[in-house]
């Protein structure tokens, strides 16, 4: 009987790998598809919007902050994606695989940023931005407070305010990923009752998220993609009582590695499909500029231990680090009070809750491998900490939710038997 487990198992493991190998083979097909039939739009009328908004940039300044390191702009990067959106004469599929010399990336965002170009200029794409993730944000909060509560619904909204989400809109290179997020979290929330997120579904959910964060963004924060919708599942989950530990855990496990897979072949497959179009190697430029994003060169010397502390300093900033403390001082003395109410202390290291501390560490294990990336870019890459804030946060709401709920239970069960 255990080794026709054993076998069902393995089968249905087989039949899961098979079915995502192929899944990302078609989505690679897809994105291809999308480059091409963007730069086949004609330039005429993006070619000036372009030029516009390059030397409105310019006199922005290259890295304008709105009052601390956390909420520098990257309009370099902005620059850079509008002059990859300005055609070259090479021809359309070469165009859309080349990217004017920058083909380890699929750059993605052109296939959103080409047609908005041709009817708009770059000013009014910024408006657009602060439209759409505005939008996204306030029906992300609403879902989150009808599906989990009130405190997930604030303990994200917080967490988001830590990256400095209401400077995003100014910044193309910024918004990109966190509407994958948004838009993945919302799609999880809305259909959660019917999908359930287990086995298959989880895979082929976090396997698609991976991917297209990869077709769409430039190595800013790409985590956030996995961490938000991966947070708010586990939330719903316990909240919910279906799920333990081990659950947990493996529903953790499971997301990173899919989302991981799904990133990671999507980025080799640009530099394999690359290298046959474009006749030239892909895969040894792609090669080198990780290893200078893992480990640095001899004009930007890595310091590990630095990298580190630039990212949690920029994250948790004197207002942030003093917004930490105000909400667990809030949180603590509540907590006593009801605890002392109900003459019961709800536990708070709970085996269920220490899933989020492996969504926590997962910025740091990225950190590591991307040092020299994270030690450069740290004014823009800290964003991955937004794993280890919210779920910092998530704790405390789950906590202070069951403590709730047993206190209302106790209240009631005393009304009724006086």
């Amino acid at each position: 009987m255990k080794n026709i487990i054993k076998r069902e198992k393995t089968h249905t493991l087989t039949s899961i790998v098979v079915k995502a190998i192929f899944f990302l083979i078609l989505l690679q097909l897809v994105y291809g598809a999308f480059m091409i039939a963007t730069f086949a739009i004609p330039n005429q009328r993006i070619e000036p919007k372009v030029q516009m908004a390059k030397r409105l940039l310019k006199n922005e300044n290259s890295y304008r902050n709105f009052g601390d390191t956390g909420s520098s702009l990257d309009n370099f990067t902005d620059s850079l994606m509008l002059q990859k959106a300005d055609e070259t004469k090479a021809g359309i599929v070469f165009n859309a695989f080349d990217i004017q010399n920058y083909a380890r990336y699929w750059h993605g965002y052109l296939v959103i940023l080409r047609p908005i170009l041709y009817f708009m200029g770059y000013t009014m794409i910024r408006q657009l931005y602060a439209v759409v993730l505005t939008l996204l944000l306030v029906f992300l909060i609403i879902l989150t407070y009808k599906k989990l509560n009130i405190f997930f619904a604030v303990a994200l909204a917080v967490s988001l305010v830590f990256q400095r989400f209401q400077i995003m809109w100014a910044s193309m290179q910024y918004s990109n990923v966190f509407i994958v997020a948004m838009i993945a979290s919302i799609a999880l929330l809305y259909t959660i009752k019917k999908i359930k997120y287990q086995k298959e579904s989880l895979v082929f959910f976090f396997l698609t998220i991976g991917s297209v964060t990869n077709f769409l963004d430039l190595l800013t924060a790409p985590l956030v993609s996995l961490g938000m919708p991966l947070i708010l599942l586990l939330c719903y989950n316990m909240m919910n009582k279906r799920s333990n530990f081990l659950k947990n855990m493996k529903t953790s496990i499971i997301a990173s590695v899919a989302w991981a897979m799904g990133y990671s072949v999507t980025w080799g497959a640009k530099w394999i499909i690359g290298s046959i179009v474009l006749k030239r190697n892909i895969v040894t430029d792609a090669l080198s500029a990780i290893l200078f994003r893992t480990e640095g060169n001899s004009q930007y010397p890595l310091h590990r231990s630095t990298m580190y502390l630039y990212n949690l300093k920029i994250e948790y900033s004197p207002v942030n680090l003093l917004t930490i403390f105000i909400i667990t001082l809030v949180w603590l003395v509540t907590y006593c009070v009801l605890s002392l109410k109900i003459k019961s202390f709800f536990k708070l290291i709970d085996s269920e809750v220490l899933s989020f501390l492996l969504i926590a560490l997962i910025p740091f294990i990225w950190y590591t491998i991307l040092a020299g990336h994270s030690e450069i870019h740290c004014w823009m890459t800290y964003r991955e900490l937004f794993l280890l804030t919210f779920s910092y946060f998530a704790y405390l709401s789950y906590i202070y939710s069951n403590l709730l709920q047993n206190y209302h239970l106790k209240k009631q069960s005393v009304e009724v038997d006086p």
